[in-house]
């Protein structure tokens, strides 16, 4: 093997690096009023805190989930490393 081959090729969207950055998760103006206030009317740092860990789980899950479809354009050089892999485990316990 003298070359791996060419990953797949980016997808032609209107954006760029629509593989590697996922778009970002906009948050709803309502989802604010919907937190627990006190008697200044600013939420409580259970409902906040409660808020932010949804949002970033959410950020995380969607830039793991990008993350697996770029790799995937890869699919192809990774079995022939694979094969190669194992080829040679062979060899080598014999």
């Amino acid at each position: 093997m003298y070359r791996m081959p060419a990953p797949k090729p980016l997808p032609m969207d209107d954006t760029r690096y629509t593989m590697r950055v996922p778009s970002p998760i906009l948050r709803e103006p309502e989802q604010e009023v919907k937190n627990e206030t006190d008697s200044k009317g600013t939420p409580s740092k259970e409902s906040l805190l409660t808020d932010h860990l949804k949002h970033w789980t959410a950020v995380r899950k969607k830039w793991h989930a990008t993350a697996h479809k770029n790799e995937n354009r890869y699919e192809s050089s990774r079995r022939i490393l694979k094969a190669i892999y194992k080829r040679a485990q062979k060899a080598y316990e014999q």
